[in-house]
């Protein structure tokens, strides 16, 4: 899904507009979209994370 080196920006403002359409998120929340290398057993070597943050500053996973 991501480019190292450069990532896709229409690809993740997609994916940002369906989880806000799905989940119901306000367009006053800013959502962060990464993907990380999972080291723990049983993990999938890369995980997707996705990060909501209110605009009072609150973290919502």
């Amino acid at each position: 899904m991501f480019n190292k080196k450069k990532p896709n920006v229409e690809m993740i403002r997609s994916l940002k507009k369906i989880f806000s359409e799905k989940k119901q998120i306000p367009d006053t929340s800013l959502l962060s979209i990464a993907e990380l290398s999972c080291h723990e057993p049983n993990c999938p070597p890369i995980e997707t994370i996705i990060t909501e943050r209110t605009i009072d500053g609150k973290l919502n996973n």
